[in-house]
């Protein structure tokens, strides 16, 4: 099934849309995402008749759906208690309406009226606050917050976890510890992003009717399932050379195994031929781990444009440092030779100075997690995840592919974004962005969009993660453990 990411402004307009072309109000759009909502709880939480659940409503509008998804349980003859927070009178209108309608509730304007209210249930339903919150939360609602969390109760929060900004994941003080979130059709950043990610528990849509304004940006998930990671076949006329001939310039006293770990990882992606290049005075450093990699060596960075000569794709910046004299002169000779360029780790520092000038005429991929993204556009990471699009699109103008790998990641290029939730937390490990650009570099000498070749790349990493933990589990997964499980069938 289709998956798209939207901002909290997008899905307002996706929501005007619905309401004009299928003719509806408001009120019906309420009802139609209230009952998805149930729809998605019966069907995944694994919800046995006859066990007890506490539906908790804000005033807002989420407080609204979860009423409807009250009004549903109790019509289908399920034991549901209602507790609404705050004054109802202050409520948004199809929250009032649909709360003079309910037959019993709890209005809890202090805690001990919550605590009794909420004591012994075994299935929490969060509707305290949607996808509008921007402000810290406190008080009553930050009580029962603490309250959900530390019941034994199953907690499904409607839409978003109360307590998580819907545009950037970020926790507004406290929020909600979910064991499983239902999202109404489309999903927001702050289910992939920062600590959004971790609170959400199991994401599931609650497919409401909400139509997609194809005016608003198109931004996807990507995984194995539903995407085509064939690369040109191989014929039987064909050598080496038809593959990927990939110079990777990188490598440095103490950190010789990243260049390793990402020429291995080519070859494992199909690559016909690697070779590294590292600074001569540092040979003796290097041991060579595969003895189907390649190595050259190099005095000064203008040796390098002999090396450069029948490459498809140069990779720069695994384990090179980031105290080199000639780093920015190094990256200079690669822009201006025009070659498809895969930028990582240590290479971005020394990219940075030479931003306004890439791009354009060369296809280039960049590689950052948040923090080498934050160094080279001088940003916090809270600026970074507070606009991904935008510090995103900054680069994509130059036709600057960007992978930014995180728990979820975005790769951004041509206009186009698409985003991979299919990696693992024992992919947090040295190394394992090392493998990603091998793989990109390999992508990229086969496939002539660079933006494709981003995201094939990541979703073989993440596959390849997959089947390494399912191994080796999460904790101790090595970097060459995903290596192990290249190419993909």
């Amino acid at each position: 099934m289709e998956q798209r990411i939207v901002t909290v402004m997008e899905m307002a307009m996706h929501e005007k849309t619905t309401m004009k072309e299928k003719g509806i109000s408001l009120s019906v759009l309420v009802e139609n995402a209230g009952k998805a909502l149930f729809d998605t709880f019966i069907r995944e939480s694994g919800y046995v008749p006859g066990q007890t659940i506490t539906v908790v409503s804000g005033i807002g509008n989420n407080g609204a759906d979860s009423l409807v998804f009250a009004k549903i349980a109790r019509e289908s003859g399920y034991p549901v208690k209602i507790v609404i927070l705050g004054n109802i009178r202050k409520g948004s209108p199809e929250m009032k309406k649909l709360a003079e309608t309910s037959d019993e509730y709890t209005n809890a304007d202090k805690e001990k009226e919550l605590s009794e209210a909420m004591f012994d249930t075994d299935y929490v339903i969060d509707g305290i606050f949607g996808t509008g919150i921007k402000r810290d939360v406190d008080g009553l609602e930050a009580s029962a917050i603490e309250l959900i969390n530390t019941s034994r109760a199953f907690v499904y929060s409607l839409d978003i976890p109360s307590g998580i900004e819907a545009d950037t994941g970020k926790v507004m003080k406290t929020a909600v510890m979910a064991d499983m979130t239902g999202y109404v059709q489309y999903l927001k950043f702050g289910h992939l992003c920062q600590e959004g990610i971790d609170f959400c528990g199991k994401i599931r849509e609650a497919d409401a009717g909400i139509l997609f304004d194809m005016k608003q940006p198109v931004r996807e998930i990507v995984s194995l399932a539903d995407f085509n990671l064939l690369v040109p076949k191989r014929i039987r006329n064909s050598n080496k050379y038809d593959y990927g001939n990939i110079l990777i310039i990188g490598g440095s006293a103490g950190m010789f195994g990243a260049p390793q770990l990402s020429a291995f990882a080519a070859m494992r992606s199909g690559a016909g031929l690697v070779t590294i290049a590292i600074r001569k005075e540092e040979a003796p450093f290097m041991t060579q781990i595969y003895p189907e990699v390649m190595t050259a060596y190099y005095e000064k960075p203008e040796e390098l444009v002999g090396l450069l000569e029948n490459k498809d794709v140069v990779l720069f910046g695994p384990g090179f440092g980031k105290a080199d004299k000639n780093g920015e002169t190094i990256v200079k000779l690669l822009l201006k030779s025009g070659k498809p360029l895969v930028i990582d780790a240590d290479g971005l520092g020394y990219f940075k100075s030479q931003l306004k000038n890439a791009g354009l005429k060369q296809k280039i991929v960049i590689t950052p997690h948040s923090g080498e993204l934050m160094r080279l556009l001088d940003k916090s990471r809270e600026e970074i995840y507070g606009d991904v699009d935008k510090f995103l699109e900054e680069l994509t103008k130059r036709q600057i592919t960007v992978i930014l790998k995180g728990p979820s990641t975005f790769i951004a290029g041509g206009g186009r974004m698409a985003c991979s939730v299919s990696g693992n937390p024992g992919m947090a490990s040295a190394g394992t962005g090392d493998v990603l650009a091998g793989i990109v570099a390999a992508m990229m000498a086969r496939l002539e969009d660079p933006f494709e070749a981003a995201v094939k790349a990541t979703i073989i990493h993440s596959e390849a993660g997959r089947k390494a933990k399912e191994v080796r589990g999460e904790s101790g997964l090595m970097a060459h453990d995903l290596v192990d499980y290249l190419p993909l069938p």
